[in-house]
């Protein structure tokens, strides 16, 4: 784990099969649902705009996702990760 999310959660995407997420994005998933978390801190919430930007290749910007709750950016974290596998050919 990066240290971005000092959480250790079960793996929200497959309930309870075995899972392939990596930590970060357990906890990505666990905020997008929308389940009891502490509020994300400036610097995971910075590594989450910073994620976004990067997977969507300049699809959106700073300015789009710093007014987003922390729902919200989880959701739009994950969706850039799927964004960009889509646009690779891998997904």
């Amino acid at each position: 784990m990066s240290g971005v999310f000092d959480l250790r959660l079960n793996c929200w995407c497959f309930n309870g099969e075995t899972c392939i997420c990596g930590d970060e994005e357990k906890v990505l998933r666990h905020y997008a649902a929308g389940k009891p978390l502490p509020p994300m801190t400036p610097a995971q919430r910075e590594w989450c705009i910073n994620e976004t930007i990067s997977s969507e290749e300049g699809a959106v910007g700073r300015h789009d996702l710093e007014p987003l709750s922390d729902k919200e950016l989880a959701d739009a974290t994950i969706r850039g990760w799927k964004n960009y596998a889509v646009s690779q050919g891998m997904y």
